[in-house]
């Protein structure tokens, strides 16, 4: 996505099977990362962390690359976080809702501890987020339902990654769930739908709109 102009946290990966190899002080000024930074499991076997100094992050790396091949260390950015709710449908890109959401915050995400910030998102701002998720799922051709996981910080937006799976983890009453109701929002019928479109398209040439009704 940085090659159409998205802007992105600094990042670099470590690999297993390369670990005489990596220096993380060196990575980190190539990357110019500072601490804290974000540390995340490539293969998603655990929640992402904050890591606030050299001598845990090299342990948190070794343990991690015990059970998988690589991992992320990401440059931490103090923002808003906020995702956008995507559908692409029929090569049709819209951003349904873009939703405050602290998940760092929500999950209790370890090594999290700076307060976040509560402010809110302007219209201008969020105009902007919905053209640079649709920018983004227009690129890279995400079908279906999707989320986008963005930062902002000031006016500047910054992408950190997509989701296939568009349902939030904390099942004991999620911001991002809650905002999505307060928004009219069944993300579950927007998934069938989705899929029922693209069922139609490959058989009978029918579609689904949102209202449930079967065109032709």
């Amino acid at each position: 996505v940085v090659k159409i102009g998205i802007d992105t946290p600094s990042f670099f990966e470590i690999c297993k099977g390369k670990s005489n190899d990596w220096n993380i002080v060196k990575l980190q000024e190539e990357n110019k990362i500072k601490y804290p930074c974000v540390l995340k499991s490539i293969d998603d076997l655990v929640p992402p962390q904050l890591v606030w100094y050299k001598e845990a992050l090299e342990e948190e790396v070794s343990t991690l690359l015990q059970n998988e091949n690589s991992v992320m260390v990401e440059e931490y950015i103090r923002g808003i976080e906020c995702t956008a709710v995507m559908i692409n449908s029929d090569d049709n890109v819209k951003c349904i809702a873009v939703i405050p959401w602290n998940k760092s915050e929500e999950d209790r995400l370890k090594g999290f501890t700076i307060e976040s910030i509560k402010e809110s998102i302007n219209e201008n701002i969020i105009r902007k987020i919905k053209e640079t998720a649709e920018k983004i799922i227009k690129h890279i051709n995400v079908q279906g339902v999707s989320r986008i996981d963005m930062i902002v910080e000031g006016n500047k937006i910054q992408f950190l990654e997509i989701n296939s799976l568009v349902f939030s983890g904390n099942l004991e009453g999620s911001q991002y769930t809650i905002n999505n109701v307060r928004n009219g929002i069944n993300l579950s019928k927007e998934i069938v739908s989705s899929a029922m479109n693209k069922f139609y398209r490959q058989n009978d040439g029918w579609s689904v709109n949102r209202n449930d009704e079967i065109i032709t």
